[in-house]
């Protein structure tokens, strides 16, 4: 059988290709590496994102695994996983090719076998570009603030309306359980931006997009 390491948004938002050939979800798992909010997005307008971190940068958190439909092949697998994270779910047209070994900036889906008691378990494998989330110059406090500044700048009139930004996809994460070393720092930070006596992130992202403008 096939599944799907999920670790960050792809928790609550699958996409329909996938929840389509989904059987069932396995929880309290634990990823096999450690992970942080070290990728800055493009797709987001910059806006923080999980993955995989080199080990001593971060903690592992939990996840789940999207178990497919015993009729999937492992390309199909790639593919869908593939059209999902570059948003372009539906699009057949577009499908998964192992990047060249020199090239360390494209997406790479990685194969886990034997885990989970699921033969072969695929994750995405993006590459770290928020350096100063994985450089020691920087304490915890600092990179949380750093991460903050990102998320908030995230939210424009169009990343607030799809949802898109990074204080949503942090607020979307903690939903699912997933906590890293700098999650509660980071979403604290996120709350003092807001103003006082704030305590949930849905209404600090409601407040900020609002001193934004939005």
């Amino acid at each position: 059988m096939i599944g799907i390491l999920a670790y960050g948004s792809l928790i609550a938002d699958p996409g329909w290709e996938i929840l389509e050939q989904t059987s069932n979800l396995i929880r309290s798992v634990e990823t096999p590496f450690p992970v942080e909010y070290a990728r800055r997005s493009k797709t987001r307008a910059n806006a923080p994102t999980l993955v995989p971190v080199p080990f001593g940068k971060g903690d592992p958190v939990q996840a789940a695994v999207i178990v497919l439909k015993k009729e999937f092949l492992l390309q199909q697998a790639m593919d869908i996983l593939y059209r999902r994270e570059i948003h372009r779910i539906g699009d057949t047209r577009k499908v998964y090719y192992e990047p060249d070994s020199q090239d360390t900036q494209k997406m790479r889906i990685v194969q886990l076998h034997e885990f989970a008691e699921i033969d072969t378990v695929l994750y995405t494998k993006l590459a770290t570009n928020f350096q100063p989330i994985l450089d020691d110059e920087y304490n915890d406090h600092q990179k949380s603030d750093l991460l903050c500044t990102a998320a908030c700048e995230s939210l424009t009139e169009e990343t607030f309306h799809t949802c898109q930004d990074g204080i949503h996809y942090l607020n979307a994460a903690i939903h699912s359980g997933v906590k890293t070393r700098l999650t509660e720092l980071y979403a604290q930070a996120i709350l003092n931006a807001a103003g006082h006596n704030v305590v949930d992130l849905a209404i600090a992202r409601a407040l900020i997009a609002k001193s934004r403008g939005l």
